[in-house]
């Protein structure tokens, strides 16, 4: 294991994803334990699908719900940081896509929602474990909502290769619901797609891991890894706090 890294390490397809596009900025969660904080734009995803969860639920058992603007306050709320009166009406209209989507394609019946799984790395030639959490799941298909202000004709490639690793783990098939306040698009994985998705992400994994050889401690990880703070994964505070970790390590070598 590696002297560094958490013991409990799992890699994850955000975790992938983010050390695909800037490896400092990984390292920069990783190694040094900061993590961005949750902005308007991030809550408005996670309570989107929240109220779409709760009210979908509570009308399946025949349960009257709070107001939609209630709930949607209360849960924005929960992040102060986060909150922004733009954003929690468009969370209120989204969440209504999403609901009108899944209730066009008859998935009304939530099975589980944030379903957490763990799975054996070593299975697909890992040392670390793989966790994965869905959106929504249903008796067969698991659909991923992605709560935004454009509306995409075509999926990215990233969510996609997200899709593909969460129907190969949980071997089942996935779709991604992209919402925006006045429209949506349902996009089914096709089964094709899946095997190539998946195999993307177990060699990223897997360049973590040999990253994480190589780098058998924090300063040589510094060293190899050239700060890029020019992304959306630094805000203004973290782009100051990384330079000082970054300087502080290259000084003392």
């Amino acid at each position: 294991m590696n002297k560094w890294i958490k013991e409990e390490y799992c890699h994850s397809f955000s975790g992938g994803q983010k050390f695909m596009i800037n490896q400092s900025a990984w390292l920069y969660q990783y190694g040094f334990k900061h993590r961005q904080p949750t902005n308007g734009a991030m809550q408005r995803g996670l309570t989107s699908e929240f109220i779409t969860y709760y009210i979908m639920k509570r009308e399946n058992q025949f349960k009257e719900h709070k107001p939609i603007d209630s709930i949607t306050n209360w849960h924005f709320k929960r992040n102060k940081f986060a909150y922004d009166v733009d954003e929690v009406d468009n969370s209120i209209a989204i969440s209504k896509q999403f609901k009108k989507a899944l209730q066009e394609r008859q998935l009304t019946k939530i099975n589980h929602y944030q379903k957490k799984i763990v799975v054996d790395g070593k299975d697909y030639g890992l040392e670390y474990p793989i966790v994965c959490y869905t959106d929504f799941g249903f008796d067969d298909r698991i659909v991923d909502t992605k709560a935004t202000l454009k509306c995409p004709t075509n999926p990215k490639t990233s969510h996609i290769r997200q899709q593909c690793l969460y129907s190969k783990l949980y071997d089942t098939p996935t779709s991604i619901l992209y919402a925006t306040p006045k429209r949506y698009n349902f996009v089914d994985i096709l089964q094709g797609e899946v095997e190539q998705g998946f195999q993307e992400c177990i060699n990223t994994f897997k360049n973590i891991e040999n990253y994480l050889k190589v780098c058998d401690t924090l300063e040589k990880a510094v060293m190899i890894t050239p700060l890029n703070t020019d992304d959306y994964y630094f805000n203004n505070n973290m782009k100051q706090e990384a330079r000082k970790q970054w300087q502080k390590i290259i000084n003392k070598m």
